[in-house]
């Protein structure tokens, strides 16, 4: 491979190192000189390069011969460097090498590591490698590779040689790999060296202000040759006592080359974490690239080099590799469904399903929503998907990162998503798409419910858009995801489009998911209890089992196709079982809901002429409880932990029409109701809210 000739001119040197001021004084000092000239330099070819060429070389060679061999290596290298950059002739010049210093190469794509020591780096690099079918680039953390390496543990006076040394180590390796096609995964990063490491040796008090000065205007004059990986992967460590037990059980086994590490404290590593959370938005500002934080035990990692499949799903996913996954693109399916819309005369249901996770559900509704407008849209996802975090609770997130707002229903019931559409007012005319997100964790609908509550959604003028899987981890049914299908087949207005993924471990596509125990075990087929979580992966279940004792004479119900629905035209969701209470048609529960909206509807309107005639707000409150207890006790079969007579069903109809119509009534409301003792509940919708709390708080306090 070809690249520049940046070793040490054949000139007489001082064997004894410099002291640490006199080093700081030469280096800073040569850093300041060629930053000064390059404001003044001419365009390259022009004749007065070689001038100026001529005059830098002889200044080199002067500086050069005041330090050692190893200190004046380092200056030779960042000239070298800073002649490549500006096109400056050196005494060796390459010029095949200028294309691929600020273009991309013709690699396909690199991956860099980053992050505190100990954390895994190499380690994981080695197993993504494998993953992504790469090749490993490691980096020479040894005192051959870097000669101040040693010594700097034992006298801080060096560690500014050492990370200079590194730094521009890793630069060169940086602009050699572009000669390099295929994959490449780094065991480090110059943007880590810079902002991890550096700054950690600047926080701890090991460099001093002048040195990390001088370091950084190093980083400032060669930063269009700092390599930009595809993507950055930072390493964050739990905690400083996992990360210092990992750097033990690092030395242990590697005592000889690890023995400079033993100087290094816990007040040491807490203060590299913490820089390397500092280092992330710091890199993604200045850079402009991907960077990806794992949240790493140290010790774990150490013992078994893996990560879990979903992290690598989202490492792929940044590196644009799920296409080699993923049997359609999630981006094609959006534009495939935006098209169903778009080519009906009436509202549409879609239901994205897969037999397995890690399909790209949930990314091909994020990209349904990039394509007709976010704010068209209304999203919902269960409490029962929520996986990370309090940021989930108010986004409907991929694994890529890309999201949307939506509202998480808590009762794991389909139908409180009506509810929820009733209280907020939402309408398809502002917003004529509705997504639900895993809907197969409605975990407390039955089928039934869940068909019904979709088409209401439907026939109120709503697109509908869910995803889920088909299969649990046991291979039998999801809840009603195949009832889901089925109706998809028999109605001409509902459509279902089938991801899927490969397994994990073959080629053949995935037709379940394995969960996966704290151990990494394979779980059992009577582990019933639902977990949330990343300790997924996708198998074919030929011969990578999604779990383990599966019942004698198992068999894996097919999905509902074109074939066997043909055969039954009548298909039914098979009946739930017996229940506490009876659970009505819910053809008759849309048509009752739509009759009883239409009598609150004309209860208000007269309500709101008598009350501003009379200013009786007291006669209105009387006048609510005899409405709501009116319609409890005719409809009294559903209303056993039902939300159709709802208090919010009488109040957010009275409180909108008082709102648009008299505006003062909202807080009036609220008064007349202080004097019975009755305070405003949660704001979390504006005043219209806190009036419709108020009011449902008056009916649940006459203990209908």
């Amino acid at each position: 491979m070809v690249s520049p000739d940046l070793e040490p001119q054949k000139i007489k040197v001082k064997e004894r190192s410099s002291s640490r001021e006199e080093f700081l004084r030469r280096f800073s000092g040569f850093v300041t000189q060629l930053s000064d000239v390059e404001r003044e330099l001419p365009r390259p070819g022009d004749e007065r390069l070689s001038q100026i060429a001529g005059v830098l070389n002889k200044e080199l060679e002067i500086e050069m011969r005041r330090l050692s061999p190893d200190e004046a290596q380092l200056l030779n290298m960042t000239y070298g460097l800073w002649c490549l950059k500006n096109e400056v002739p050196m005494t060796v010049h390459i010029p095949e090498v200028k294309p691929f210093v600020l273009g991309k190469g013709v690699q396909e794509l690199s991956m860099e590591m980053g992050g505190p020591i100990a954390t895994g780096k190499s380690t994981l690099a080695k197993f993504l490698a494998e993953e992504i079918r790469a090749k490993v680039e490691r980096e020479r953390f040894d005192p051959s590779g870097n000669p101040f390496l040693d010594r700097s543990y034992k006298d801080h006076g060096f560690m500014l040689r050492t990370q200079v040394k590194f730094l521009l180590d890793n630069i060169l390796v940086g602009l050699r790999s572009k000669f390099d096609g295929g994959r490449w995964v780094r065991d480090t990063s110059v943007l880590s060296d810079i902002y991890v490491f550096m700054e950690w040796r600047k926080r701890a008090g090991i460099v001093t202000e002048e040195e990390h000065m001088a370091y950084m205007d190093l980083v400032r004059l060669l930063k269009p040759l700092i390599p930009r990986p595809d993507l950055l992967g930072i390493l964050v460590p739990t905690s400083g006592e996992r990360l210092m037990e990992g750097l033990r059980e690092r030395m242990m086994d590697n005592p000889k080359d690890r023995k400079m590490e033993e100087r290094i404290s816990k007040e040491d590593l807490d203060i590299c974490i913490e820089a390397t959370k500092d280092a992330v938005s710091v890199i993604r500002e200045e850079y402009g690239i991907q960077v990806h934080v794992l949240e790493i035990d140290p010790v774990e990692v150490y013992r078994e080099p893996s990560l879990r499949y979903a992290a690598v799903y989202k490492i792929r996913e940044r590196l644009g590799l799920l296409k080699e996954l993923l049997l359609k693109d999630p981006k094609e399916v959006a534009l495939d469904i935006v098209k169903i819309f778009a080519t009906s005369h009436e509202p549409q249901v879609v239901i994205v399903h897969s037999p397995s996770m890690f399909t790209g559900k949930t990314s091909t509704l994020n990209f349904v929503a990039e394509m007709v407008g976010s704010e068209k849209v209304v999203s919902f996802q269960p409490a029962s998907a929520l996986r990370y975090g309090e940021e989930h609770i108010n986004n409907m997130i991929d694994r890529d990162g890309r999201k949307i707002p939506a509202y998480t229903t808590q009762s794991n019931r389909l139908r409180d998503i009506l509810t929820e559409i009733d209280q907020m007012r939402i309408t398809p005319r502002e917003h004529p798409f509705i997504f639900i997100d895993e809907v197969m964790l409605y975990i407390e609908s039955s089928s039934k419910e869940a068909v019904a509550v979709i088409e209401d959604l439907r026939s109120r003028g709503f697109n509908v858009i869910c995803d889920g899987i088909d299969y649990t981890f046991q291979e039998e049914p999801f809840t009603f995801s195949h009832e889901l299908v089925a109706r998809s087949i028999g109605d001409r207005n509902w459509h279902e489009i089938e991801l899927a993924t490969r397994c994990k471990y073959c080629d053949k596509p995935a037709k379940g998911t394995r969960r996966l125990t704290p151990e990494g075990l394979i779980a059992d087929y009577a582990d019933t209890a639902y977990q949330a979580g990343d300790n997924y992966e996708p198998v074919c279940c030929d011969q990578d089992e999604s779990c383990k004792n599966q019942p004698e004479q198992f068999q894996r119900k097919a999905l509902p196709s074109l074939e066997n629905f043909a055969e039954n035209q009548t298909w039914e969701a098979p009946d739930p079982g017996p229940k506490d209470r009876r659970e009505p048609d819910y053809e008759e529960f849309v048509t009752k809901s739509i009759q009883i909206r239409s009598e609150v509807s004309s209860w208000a309107e007269q309500e709101l002429k008598v009350l501003r005639e009379t200013g009786d707000f007291k006669k209105l409150f009387n006048s609510m409880r005899r409405i709501y207890r009116r319609l409890r006790s005719e409809n009294r079969d559903f209303n056993k932990d039902s939300v159709l007579i709802h208090p919010y069903v009488v109040t957010t109809e009275l409180t909108d029409l008082l709102t648009s119509q008299w505006p003062e009534a909202n807080s009036l409301i609220i008064s007349e109701a202080q004097k019975l003792g009755i305070t405003p509940g949660p704001n979390y919708n504006g005043e219209r809210l806190r009036a419709s709390n108020v009011l449902a708080e008056i009916l649940a306090k006459s203990r209908l």
